[in-house]
């Protein structure tokens, strides 16, 4: 059996990346539009040794997921879509992050069509349970999340400080990265504060969520005309070369508010500073051993008056190096750089048949 990946935003196959690496397999991608966008967006995918293997020429194919017929293969999504296929010869395996608080996009029920979850570890567990989705034990595969596998490989690497050009990299690396408005992004909110207050002290790079990178150019354009200095831009979509381990691997606190990035990060045992939002957000209700809330610095919106403050003596005296060790075990299973490895040994058992 063949191996396929599918997702809805090209930025959702940087899940699945590690085992794509190894694995190999084709694209699979539900209408022409998205057609048009991975081919795009992953042009020159072969080329790119060290990301990617080269074992096979890229394969990216349009198929009705709702009506696969005469099709066979293990399909590994990464989106919330409901795939339904004529025959019993497709195996569905979805891979969610399982670490944001903010709730499962669209119907959660469809989680359930799966006929198995790779499951990152018991905070996953937990958003499941959260939204009512009982699964039975012998669909969910424990193996970690396999995004940790690159980040332990490269970790304190400043190649993707030298892909930006950053000038001084003697300077700390502040990384912020906001969720989108659902879920309480502070990207509009914060941005233009945040620049103006680390800029010259810090080298900042901004990393938006996807669905805010259209406004990089924008915010490109007015860090110009502000005439800021050592501000970066980072492209959640741009996988190939500005994958998210390799921002963790260049920065040296994160500064964040609901992303899923912020439990993340915890991989690298660096400084958190959460963003305060407001409380009419619909999270998920979390055990407190898997929450970071009152295990972080946090930053007010609109008072950035001892932000410089907070960064230094986060850096400097790493207060929550112990907390956030022991979460990164509450929430994510293994953490040992294996699962990519525990990933493709359960998809052999159905791609060697």
């Amino acid at each position: 059996m063949n191996v396929f990946y599918l997702a809805n935003q090209v930025y959702q196959l940087s899940y699945a990346k590690p085992i794509y690496q190894k694995l190999g397999g084709s694209f699979l991608v539900s209408n022409n539009r998205k057609l048009i966008k991975f081919k795009w967006k992953l042009r020159g995918l072969n080329s790119v040794e060290y990301l990617f293997s080269k074992k096979s020429k890229t394969k990216i194919i349009r198929r009705n997921i709702k009506n696969l017929s005469n099709f066979n293969g293990v399909i590994i999504s990464q989106s919330n879509s409901r795939i339904i296929s004529q025959n019993s010869n497709v195996i569905t395996i979805f891979v969610g992050h399982g670490t944001g608080d903010k709730k499962y996009g669209g119907n959660p029920e469809i989680l359930l069509s799966y006929d198995y979850h790779f499951i990152s570890g018991p905070k996953h567990l937990a958003k499941l349970e959260d939204v009512g989705i009982k699964i039975s034990e012998n669909r969910l595969i424990s193996i970690g999340n396999p995004r940790f596998d690159n980040y332990l490989e490269i970790k304190n690497n400043n190649r993707y400080l030298d892909f930006l050009g950053v000038k001084n990299i003697s300077l700390p690396t502040v990384l912020y990265a906001p969720t989108w408005e659902w879920g309480g992004g502070t990207l509009k909110k914060l941005v233009y504060k945040l620049a103006r207050k680390l800029s010259g002290k810090y080298n900042l790079i901004i990393r938006p969520h996807h669905f805010d990178t259209h406004l990089i150019p924008w915010l490109r354009l007015w860090v110009y005309r502000e005439r800021l200095e050592n501000i970066y831009f980072s492209n959640p979509n741009n996988i190939l070369y500005e994958d998210t381990m390799d921002v963790f691997a260049s920065s040296d606190i994160l500064i964040s508010d609901t992303s899923s990035l912020i439990y993340e990060y915890l991989i690298t045992g660096k400084p958190i500073i959460r963003v305060k939002i407001g409380d009419d957000q619909d999270l998920h209700a979390m055990p407190d051993e898997m929450t970071i809330l009152g295990k972080s610095d946090i930053l007010d919106s609109e008072n950035l008056e001892f932000i410089v403050d907070k960064i230094d003596y986060n850096l400097d005296e790493q207060p929550y190096e112990k907390v956030y060790k022991k979460l990164l075990s509450d929430c994510f299973y293994f953490n040992d750089g294996q699962s990519t490895n525990r990933a493709i040994e359960f998809i052999s058992n159905f791609v060697n048949d």
